[in-house]
């Protein structure tokens, strides 16, 4: 069972940026991992580097856009 009140709806761009709330713009992430990040845009690069692999396989796999995977890279 996922305990949701481990994990928050992150924007990719800030809110404080942009009112963007599409599908494009929103990622789910640990809610610590969030608290951290607070505004900060964009996303590291370490996060970058460790996750690029399964992002390319989520955009190769028709899970996320174009669009979302360059707003994450």
């Amino acid at each position: 069972q996922l305990n949701t009140d481990n994990y928050d709806i992150d924007h990719i761009y800030p809110r404080s940026l942009t009112k963007d709330d599409s599908f494009d713009n929103l990622v789910l992430c640990k809610r610590t991992a969030n608290a951290q990040k607070s505004d900060t845009y964009p996303i590291s690069k370490e996060i970058q580097k460790a996750q690029k692999a399964f992002w390319i396989f989520l955009k190769q796999q028709g899970l996320i856009s174009e669009r979302k995977y360059e707003r994450l890279t």
